[in-house]
């Protein structure tokens, strides 16, 4: 699995079953949307498979110079949950509250996780890759065309069949 994601074996061994764990209780433990929530989360995690921070190469300080828009609300967790209005409805929707405390979904596995399967449930990602649509996963995720995060995931598809 990791060769086909192209993560570190290591992380994959200690973040995969406390993800696979929080998809099967979100419902999102199909064989379909566990490989596209395994490609995205590889992918949004620049091959980490570790919950990362915006600009994770960069500093807090550029952080708050440079994201001023939705500053401390800027993208945390395996898929960015980015803004305010998005941490609140989270905080709302699981009881976590990562208003008071963003770096939850870096420091935590499990909770950047529960963002992470409310945020394929919110998009309705999950029906997307029931049918395989992966270009439409990613446009979900990405918010627009994304072919390196297709074919991860395809890769990952192929590998697991």
């Amino acid at each position: 699995m990791a060769a086909a994601t192209q993560c570190p074996l290591d992380n994959v061994k200690t973040t995969w079953p406390i993800i696979y764990k929080v998809a099967k209780k979100w419902g999102f433990d199909s064989r379909n949307n566990l490989v596209g929530l395994l490609g995205t989360f590889a992918k949004e995690t620049a091959s980490t498979m570790l919950p990362v921070r915006e600009a994770f190469w960069t500093s807090e300080a550029w952080r708050k110079a440079n994201l001023t828009r939705y500053y401390p609300y800027y993208g945390r967790g395996f898929i960015q949950l980015t803004w305010l209005s998005n941490y609140e409805r989270l905080r709302d929707q699981t009881g976590i509250d990562v208003v008071s405390n963003p770096d939850l979904l870096v420091d935590n596995v499990e909770l950047a996780a529960e963002s992470a399967m409310v945020y394929w449930r919110d998009r309705t990602i999950g029906p997307q890759a029931e049918l395989k649509n992966w270009d439409e996963v990613r446009k979900r995720v990405y918010g627009g065309s994304d072919p390196d995060g297709v074919a991860r995931i395809k890769r990952i598809d192929s590998m697991l069949a």
